[in-house]
Order: C-alpha cells, then structure tokens, then sequence
C-alpha cells in the first residue's frame, strides 16, 4: 500500500471521526435557537471559505460565472438541499433523534448508487452488489425496528445524496463549490439572524 493511500485512510478517519462527534457538539449547543445556530453556521462557513480561497489565490474563476447561469442554477439548488440537510441534522440532533442520524448516514451511500445508475449510468460490479444487497437488508431492519418511517434518516439522506449528484455536474473544485454556495446563502443567513434579532 502506497504513502497517498494510508494518507487517504487516515484523512477518511479523521472526517468520519470528527463528523461522528458533531452531535455532541451541537448538544451543548442547545440553549440557543436552532435557526440561529444555522444562520450562523451559513456565515461563518461563507467567511472561512471566502479567506481561504483568498489567501490561496483562488478566485479567478468567479468572473466566468457571469456567462454561466447553469452553474449558478446547480450550486443555489445545491445551497437548498445544503440547508434543508443541515436544518433536519439540527433539529434531530436537538429532538433526541441522534439514532435517526445515523440511518440516514447509512442510508445515504444506498441513495447515491441509486442515484449514480440513474442518472450517471454507473453499473456495480458483482461484489458491489452482493455488498449493497447485505446494506439494504440492515436498512431494512433497522427500519422494521424503529417501527416507523424513518423520514428524518429519509431527508439527510436524499439531500445529501442529491447535493452528491448535482456536485457532480459542476466543474468546480470541492472548496469553489462550497464557498460559492455557501455565499449564496450568505444574506438568506443575515436576514434570519436579523429576523431572530427581532424583539
């Protein structure tokens, strides 16, 4: 196995580590309103990500998003699904649903190989398969456990899934995309903390 590889695994760890320990993060987080702690999450997002491609000197392609109304199109439904997916996460989170949470992130990849043979013409191998197949049937008694539809793991998942799909269709980097995005959802995000703010 390769340096890039175990660096791979290790950055994997990391991401999937730190997004594990988000919802006690959030819990402490609780006093405060969930719409705030979002507005919030949307600013401060679109500021770091605005100084970052600043100090790396990488915003010469926003002139060219002049000409391409597509992209502007496929990044702002991009920003909905974004804020859809993190207002559900917020409230599961503040509701007690943390299990929930987790089925979503569970179901989400099963989505996306969904969404890939539908719409990208992606085929599975048939270890793939055979893999998938093993996934669905924990989903499925999870689900059957819960004794419920399961429509907030249903929600994080679909929009996750999408966003997935749509980041696919534009040709931006991860950190473009995501400060675009998040810049366009930049005065929504002030217009609700200013309507918070509100007596």
């Amino acid at each position: 196995m390769t340096l890039s590889s175990y660096r791979g695994y290790l950055y994997a760890l990391i991401a999937f580590g730190t997004w594990g320990f988000l919802p006690v993060y959030w819990k402490q987080l609780q006093a405060l309103p969930m719409l705030e702690i979002l507005a919030h999450r949307m600013i401060w997002s679109a500021v770091t990500m605005v100084i970052a491609l600043a100090l790396l000197k990488d915003l010469s392609w926003l002139p060219a998003l002049r000409t391409s109304p597509r992209t502007l199109l496929l990044v702002s439904a991009a920003a909905l699904l974004t804020a859809a997916n993190w207002i559900t996460y917020l409230w599961a989170v503040d509701t007690g649903n943390v299990a929930r949470i987790s089925l979503g992130y569970f179901i989400n990849p099963l989505f996306s190989v969904l969404l890939a043979r539908l719409f990208l013409g992606e085929r599975l191998r048939r270890g793939q398969q055979f893999a998938v197949a093993i996934a669905v049937a924990g989903v499925i008694y999870l689900t059957i456990s819960l004794g419920q539809l399961p429509w907030i793991a249903l929600s994080l998942a679909g929009t996750f899934s999408f966003y997935g799909l749509i980041r696919k269709k534009v040709d931006l980097s991860g950190m473009q995309f995501f400060c675009l995005e998040m810049t366009l959802l930049l005065v929504p995000a002030l217009l609700l903390l200013f309507y918070i703010a509100q007596p």
